[in-house]
């Protein structure tokens, strides 16, 4: 497989009244707070931009990420700051996007090494005239400003805390005991410093002279008591996602994994029969799931990133 596809696959994995049903009889209602900036609506037109990119029109792609920008800060997901750069690129429109590459350098990590995925930018620097001087300068800020390494360190423990006795041959009945350990860790992490992303030195990242580093905390949540999520997890979740924290696609998959491992319908469509492209049971038609995954900033078909895919393999070949 293409390494900038591998690449784009790994980083990609309201009105909100009427959410979801918890245990039968439960809901969990979550009110707009006074102020509050909610980035689902940017969410959708970053799918509505990524849609039209991988369909090359990259004309409607840059105008819509171009107002959309002018309203909200960017939070990077789907790539859509590459994607702006690449299309104002081919539309020789490359007139102060030095900010954004300064943006994805100083607040999310970016470094010179990247751009083997993304060539693009590498060359837009050129053209642009942003010196190796000014990038090893970004870097450097990212680094001293930005990245939390005792946060770093204390998620990369938990993660192999956490996946301590679940492999095929480990004793899974100490399951129970380390999620019970993990769990407090993991709330006192959201309550300091909401959902840990790349603007703060963690998520799916390498920093400068490293690999890429597994530094996530999505999957330790999937292991969280149904009691923990009900009362706490799925409205701070949420809040995190309408803050620009958290990929949508995490808390819809969190939800589903919940419901299905209860051995109820899921609410969003991010689950699959094993071994399969079939969907899982769902709780409502499909007609109302896409619905659904449209109020949670979710892009709206479930089966979305099957066509995204498909494009990228025609872009590079494969």
């Amino acid at each position: 497989m293409n390494g900038r596809k591998i690449f784009l696959n790994v980083i990609v994995g309201s009105s909100l009244i009427l959410l979801f049903c918890c245990s039968g009889s439960k809901k969990v209602v979550l009110q707009e707070e006074a102020n509050e900036v909610n980035y689902i609506p940017y969410y959708l037109k970053v799918y509505e931009a990524d849609s039209l990119y991988w369909a090359a029109n990259y004309s409607r792609s840059y105008n819509i990420l171009d107002s959309l920008f002018n309203k909200y800060q960017p939070v990077n997901l789907f790539e859509e700051i590459n994607q702006f750069l690449v299309s104002a690129l081919k539309l020789n429109k490359i007139k102060g996007k030095e900010k954004y590459i300064e943006l994805i350098f100083k607040e999310w990590g970016f470094i010179r090494e990247d751009f083997e995925n993304y060539p693009e930018i590498e060359l837009l620097c050129k053209k642009l005239n942003v010196s190796d001087k000014t990038l090893s300068e970004w870097e450097q800020y990212y680094l001293a400003n930005n990245v939390n390494f005792n946060l770093r360190n204390k998620v990369d423990s938990l993660i192999g805390f956490d996946q301590l006795y679940r492999g095929k041959e480990a004793d899974h009945s100490k399951l129970d005991s380390i999620d019970k350990l993990t769990e407090p860790q993991v709330v006192n992490i959201l309550q300091k410093y909401g959902f840990p992303n790349r603007k703060i030195g963690l998520g799916i990242l390498r920093l400068k002279g490293e690999e890429y580093k597994f530094l996530d905390i999505s999957t330790i949540l999937n292991h969280t008591s149904d009691s923990l999520r009900e009362n706490y997890l799925f409205d701070k979740l949420l809040k995190e996602v309408k803050k620009g924290n958290m990929d949508p696609a995490m808390y819809g998959a969190n939800v589903d994994q919940y419901h299905v491992y209860n051995d109820n319908p899921q609410i969003f469509g991010s689950m699959f029969k094993q071994g399969s492209d079939e969907l899982t049971p769902l709780k409502y038609s499909m007609k109302q799931t896409k619905e659904l995954r449209k109020q949670y900033g979710m892009t709206p078909n479930p089966f979305y990133r099957d066509w995204r895919n498909e494009q990228i393999d025609k872009k590079f070949n494969q």
